[in-house]
């Protein structure tokens, strides 16, 4: 909702941020906007000024025998949730797993919240009670580094940190 409105301020379409969006999920190393397609190049300065394609980081990656892998997540303000990357079998390294009702590529688990405030007792999540509720881009960008790892993720759950319809609104 905010790049929407910053775009329409300086005169173009809301559209835009949609576009930068889907690049920046097709094109997960992309490292500046300006790189995104279709943009008018009045606009390219002022995105590059001002955006950065990425505000969270993966702080550690922890890989499995059978290719799933988790990733530690880094937020913009330095709190931490966790996203998994689900492999169901593929080529090269995702070879070694063949889950027979499921096309290969990954399912990506992510996290809506930071922290849970569901208490429940046989949930390390829960234990932690509630940090906050990741905003819509928090969520975008775990797919987003996701991405980095698996290219070819095929279906998201929101099993991760967190009651994704206790922040449904994001």
């Amino acid at each position: 909702p905010e790049l929407p409105r910053l775009l329409e301020e300086r005169g173009f379409p809301g559209s835009h941020a949609r576009s930068i969006w889907e690049h920046l999920l097709e094109h997960p190393l992309c490292t500046d906007v300006a790189e995104v397609p279709s943009l008018p190049k009045a606009l390219l300065p002022w995105l590059s000024e001002h955006f950065t394609t990425s505000t969270a980081s993966v702080k550690r990656r922890m890989a499995s025998q059978d290719g799933t892998t988790k990733l530690l997540i880094s937020l913009q303000d330095g709190v931490e949730v966790e996203a998994v990357v689900i492999n169901h079998g593929g080529d090269g390294e995702f070879s070694s797993v063949s889950r027979p009702r499921m096309k290969p590529g990954a399912t990506l688990c992510l996290s809506s919240q930071a922290g849970c405030r569901m208490g429940c007792k046989f949930c390390a999540t829960g234990t932690l009670g509630l940090i906050r509720s990741l905003h819509a881009g928090e969520i975008l960008e775990q797919l987003r580094l996701a991405r980095t790892v698996r290219p070819d993720i095929r279906k998201i759950v929101f099993m991760g940190m967190g009651e994704p319809l206790e922040n449904f609104d994001a």
